[in-house]
């Protein structure tokens, strides 16, 4: 999970400030661009945790984890994450069939 973790804080903190500039740009180009920068994130995000690929490995992970006795041993952080990150995804349509996943999306 830490890969995963890292990637996402670091998508987090590189976009951040971009889209600031939404905000508080005084020149109406950098405002538009950076909220065409949101929008194409935003659509970029969505396409990450609805990978299925993705979601399979998280669930491996957090399955192999309660089995193994691993899961007890995370500290309180890494187990919110796991499970918010898994919540997240199922609730974002992971559970879904494939036609219940296109109209989701």
């Amino acid at each position: 999970m830490q890969p995963l973790s890292t990637m996402e804080a670091n998508m987090q903190q590189s976009t951040s400030s971009l889209s600031f500039y939404s905000s508080v740009s005084t020149s109406k180009e950098i405002r538009d661009a950076a909220k065409e920068f949101a929008k194409t994130y935003g659509e970029l995000q969505t396409d990450l945790w609805m990978r299925e690929d993705l979601y399979a490995a998280v669930k491996a992970y957090d399955t192999e984890a309660r089995k193994d006795g691993e899961y007890e041993k995370l500290d309180a952080a890494s187990k919110r994450y796991l499970n918010h990150t898994l919540e997240g995804m199922e609730d974002t349509g992971h559970k879904l069939d494939a036609e219940g996943k296109l109209k989701f999306k």
